[in-house]
């Protein structure tokens, strides 16, 4: 009995540590394309953290959408198309429409170029 309790907290410890973690993928491109954006076009700091949380926000929202699920591509874009409609609709509380256009052609440029890395 002594062992079935010990490796239950065991499991419940090891969950409840993994799930605090962050996402570091997506903490890599939010952080990378929000500065890179913010270099850009002379953004300030409380605009350049907001697109940052907005950025890691739409990322994490879509890898959970699609983790462990065997999607069709038709399915994934339609997932992809969903949260860009949401992302901008939300990037239009700070951003006026031109900046949004901006925003999604740097961050676009900045994906890009990790993956040629």
């Amino acid at each position: 009995m002594k062992k079935v309790v010990f490796l239950f907290l065991f499991v419940t410890m090891t969950l409840s540590i993994s799930a605090q973690q962050k996402n570091v993928y997506a903490e890599k491109v939010a952080k990378g394309a929000s500065e890179h954006c913010a270099e850009e076009m002379s953004l300030n700091a409380s605009k350049q953290e907001f697109l940052y949380a907005e950025l890691y926000a739409k990322i994490t929202a879509t890898q959970k959408q699609m983790k462990g699920k065997d999607l069709s591509q038709d399915e994934k874009k339609a997932i992809y198309k969903k949260s860009n409609k949401e992302y901008v609709a939300v990037l239009s509380a700070e951003f006026s429409k031109d900046e949004i256009k901006q925003i999604t052609k740097l961050t676009q440029e900045y994906t890009k170029s990790l993956k040629k890395k």
